[in-house]
């Protein structure tokens, strides 16, 4: 788990194989334009990590998906009506959770069912999407 500014890394217990599917709606984001955009109340809902690297630790992936967030989507998903559209799809067809990642395009969901997977990636209307999976093995950063 990474936090401050990625510079405080605590092990977590490596995920058993989950199923993934990334989707991107063929658009460039710029980065800088989300960051200088980005509008955050003075007060707001606190989110916590340690929720999400609990749900890791107790293979919760219900709890997980429910805890996974990212503020950046509050002005990407605004001003950028496909990256919600391909969230929103996502969400529908297969996940335990849906985020964008980064500062966008490319969304990504972790699979509930993974009868769904291929279903869910013929239903998609986007330029780019892919299957993969954790590694249950983890990763050992050096």
């Amino acid at each position: 788990m990474g936090e401050g500014i990625g510079d405080q890394l605590t092990p977590l217990k490596p995920l058993p194989e989950l199923q993934i599917i990334l989707a991107n709606p063929g658009i460039r984001i710029s980065t800088p334009v989300v960051f200088q955009n980005l509008k955050l109340p003075l007060t707001s809902e606190k989110q916590d990590v340690r929720i999400v690297a609990r749900c890791i630790e107790q293979r919760s992936f219900p709890g997980l998906g429910a805890g996974l967030f990212n503020r950046l989507e509050t002005f990407v998903l605004t001003e950028y009506p496909s990256v919600m559209r391909l969230k929103q799809e996502l969400r529908r067809k297969c996940a335990y959770g849906t985020l964008m990642s980064g500062s966008g395009a490319t969304v990504f969901s972790l699979v509930a069912k993974i009868e769904y997977i291929q279903q869910a990636i013929d239903d998609l209307q986007c330029k780019s999407v892919f299957h993969t999976q954790t590694v249950p093995t983890g990763l050992e950063i050096a």
